[in-house]
């Protein structure tokens, strides 16, 4: 089984997630058994139960269990980056998940989101010799949503890219998407819809076959089941929802 963890801002990335989870997978997963191949998804988006910790001690929380998840995908990473930089935690917090996790700091900032933060870890820390077959989405939006960047944002998020791009291990391509304000999310997915499918399609042919009958039926909740734990999962979380 190939299980990619998801990096992501969540507000404006909902509609990127959803046809990845509703249109994608299932059709991927159909067509790849001839491989003896499955591809799972490490979405955690559905969350953590952090509801009686304080703010900042939940974005910790929430970042410990993201690098545990990261660490059982490895080497395998789906990031999607469009104009919104993200949640920043406190200098104080980012430093303590840094430091934990032996994290250097990027040269060109004090502090991070959180979703930087997955990146720097999956991407350009330990065990990166083990990193390969990371696919990258960048998002071109013809409108503007409605999260505001600032250009100190605009900036960080730039460098990143420029980062991801010198990497030989990390496969990225641009996107065109829409913003519908209507319904608050991404339309006009169908580039993004194929380079998905030509990548897990990629994937599954260079694995070799190793799942059983059996294997080939676990879905992402039982997975993230697996890879956390269970009393931390919560099925909407606000945490998550509100910091990514």
């Amino acid at each position: 089984m190939i299980t990619f963890f998801v990096s992501s801002t969540f507000k404006d990335m909902v509609g990127e997630r959803e046809i990845l989870h509703r249109e994608v997978l299932p059709r991927i997963n159909k067509e790849i058994r001839k491989y003896g191949e499955y591809i799972s998804i490490c979405d955690l988006r559905w969350g953590l139960d952090t509801g009686k910790d304080k703010v900042e001690e939940a974005i910790v929380k929430a970042m410990e269990v993201c690098a545990d998840a990261i660490d059982s995908c490895r080497p395998y990473m789906l990031i999607l980056l469009g104009d919104y930089y993200g949640t920043v935690p406190k200098i104080s917090t980012i430093e303590k998940c840094l430091a934990d996790h032996h994290i250097p700091r990027p040269d060109n900032s004090a502090s991070m989101s959180v979703t930087q933060f997955e990146i720097e870890y999956g991407i350009f820390t330990k065990n990166t010799q083990t990193v390969v077959n990371s696919i990258c989405c960048f998002r071109d939006l013809d409108t503007q949503s409605y999260f505001h960047t600032s250009n100190e944002d605009h900036q960080q998020i730039e460098h990143l890219k420029g980062r991801l791009l010198e990497r030989a291990d990390v496969f990225c391509m641009d996107y065109k998407a829409d913003w519908n304000p209507k319904i608050g999310q991404t339309v006009g997915l169908e580039d993004l819809e194929s380079y998905y499918s030509q990548s897990f399609h990629s994937h599954a042919q260079k694995q070799p076959a190793k799942l059983s009958a059996d294997a080939a039926h676990l879905d992402f909740f039982a997975y993230v089941c697996e890879v956390t734990d269970s009393s931390q999962i919560k099925t909407v979380n606000q945490l998550l929802t509100s910091c990514a």
